[in-house]
């Protein structure tokens, strides 16, 4: 019985919080901006790497791959209504790093390593619910993307050694969750989960990033 009369005290009371910090604010529209470390996760390319390397070399080959790096994203934006954000961003990688070794159709060992970066630039609204609410904080990103994918190759046998670059671009869209905490009067901490599609213009290329960061109000 007690721990139910404390349950519903605290429940009170967090409420009565949120509704006299929201009834003490209210909207300006402002300039705002910002920095994100995330750490983002890639597609497992295993299964196809190992399909596009015995297809050219034939024999047997065996992939492994390192899927998560870290990334970073710097932002502007500007709160233009109180539901409605503006934002714009540009964002860079680490290297995904995928490693392979197998033998040729004709019994040569051979070994090799491949990488990709990512980097390019975002565009969305943010739609958050009213100042009235308490949460004004949470949002949901909507919007698009133009990135690069960079990635090189290098392969050695017993007798012979080779590597290559290349470079791919395109856009996709971009959907997202998070909340700006309010940490000063013209801070907030953010912490965001986003989802990319069509990295590098490619369909089979999705990423997905958890980001913590800080943002400025001008």
């Amino acid at each position: 019985m007690k721990t139910k009369l404390a349950i519903a005290l605290a429940s009170t009371l967090f409420v009565t919080a949120v509704q006299a910090q929201a009834q003490t604010q209210t909207f300006t529209p402002a300039f705002y901006g910002g920095a994100e470390l995330g750490y983002s996760q890639m597609k497992n390319f295993d299964d196809s790497s190992v399909s596009q390397i015995v297809s050219i070399a034939g024999g047997t080959a065996d992939v492994s791959q390192k899927r998560g790096v870290f990334s970073g994203r710097i932002f502007g934006g500007y709160k233009a209504l109180e539901n409605l954000d503006l934002e714009l961003g540009y964002f860079q990688s680490g290297a995904a790093s995928q490693n392979f070794n197998g033998v040729t159709g004709d019994g040569v060992a051979y070994s090799g390593s491949q990488s990709r970066k990512v980097s390019g630039f975002d565009y969305s609204v943010l739609l958050r619910p009213s100042i009235s609410t308490g949460f004004n904080g949470a949002f949901l990103r909507l919007g698009g993307h133009y990135s690069k994918v960079k990635q090189h190759t290098e392969i050695s046998s017993v007798d012979a050694a080779a590597s290559a670059s290349a470079n791919q671009s395109g856009n996709g869209v971009m959907a997202g969750l998070g909340y700006d905490f309010s940490v000063a009067k013209n801070m907030d901490v953010r912490a965001e989960y986003n989802h990319m599609e069509s990295v590098g213009g490619r369909s089979d290329t999705p990423v997905n990033t958890f980001r913590i960061g800080v943002v400025g109000k001008f």
